[in-house]
């Protein structure tokens, strides 16, 4: 049976897939929240022979693959206990077949949306490798050009060369919307509304990125982290542009020692 490949988990498991079953290929029309992957593994390569597996040697287990929405009818399925079609009062049989359908029809939307989020980004990412900028800046162009472009890559490759710490993305995805939001304010008012406005502004600085570092940041400093997108907010207050440096100093939002960091760095560059 071709079933979907289960990342992250199927490099320790042997997955058996002559007894594992797609129960959304055969689902009847009500049964939505059934419609699930139903997987039988066991530990395989070298863990089972391991001693803290060996009590599982021989043994099977299920994993279901069902998305949100399929869980949350699941969920409500056991909840009614009802055992069986015909036990379903006709009234309450009526409004389930017609919220299954909902959930159905939101679920297969909602795949569909993340599917063309994902296409997106691939699109992004091939016009940011051939130089294709004129893209609008939002969360998934910006956060693919942070990680994509080239002169990104360098400046942040120069910055932590000079003692700075750079981490791209946290990974906790809280953390990065935060970040985020706090750049995008300050683009829509310098009015830099595509990535190639932001990428061009960026090349302007990396040949005096390294004086600025330096003015910056001092080597006997304690090691200061910085987001990818905070080293882009602190780079706009160094712009060869006039206007985005302006908005910069209003409303980059640093403040305290790096505040102060950056304006002695900028007076010393004036």
């Amino acid at each position: 049976m071709e079933l979907p490949a289960l990342n992250g988990i199927s490099y320790a498991l042997t997955i058996d897939r002559e007894n594992s079953i797609d129960k959304t290929q055969a689902s009847e029309p009500d049964r939505f929240g059934y419609s699930s992957i139903h997987y039988i593994a066991s530990y395989g390569g070298q863990r089972d022979t391991l001693p803290e597996y060996k009590r599982f040697a021989g043994m099977k287990l299920e994993i279901q693959v069902r998305t949100l929405l399929q869980h949350t009818w699941a969920a409500l399925d056991r909840r009614l206990r009802y055992g069986n079609d015909s036990a379903v009062p006709t009234p309450i049989k009526r409004k389930l077949y017609r919220v299954s359908a909902m959930l159905e029809a939101v679920d297969e939307d909602l795949t569909e949306i993340d599917e063309r989020v994902s296409l997106l980004r691939q699109e992004y990412a091939e016009s940011v490798k051939a130089g294709k900028l004129k893209v609008a800046i939002n969360k998934d162009s910006l956060e693919v050009f942070l990680q994509e472009s080239t002169t990104v890559i360098n400046l942040v490759s120069a910055a932590e060369a000079s003692g700075l710490s750079v981490p791209t993305f946290s990974g906790k995805i809280d953390e990065d919307d935060q970040r985020y939001n706090r750049l995008i304010p300050l683009l829509n008012a310098a009015k830099i509304d595509t990535i190639g406005k932001l990428d061009a502004i960026l090349n302007d600085l990396v040949s005096s990125f390294e004086e600025i570092l330096k003015l910056f940041w001092e080597d006997d400093m304690p090691r200061l982290s910085l987001s990818v997108y905070a080293l882009i907010r602190v780079l706009l207050y160094f712009s060869r542009d006039e206007f985005v440096r302006d908005v910069a100093r209003r409303s980059g939002g640093f403040v305290g020692a790096t505040r102060l960091r950056i304006n002695n760095a900028y007076e010393q560059l004036a």
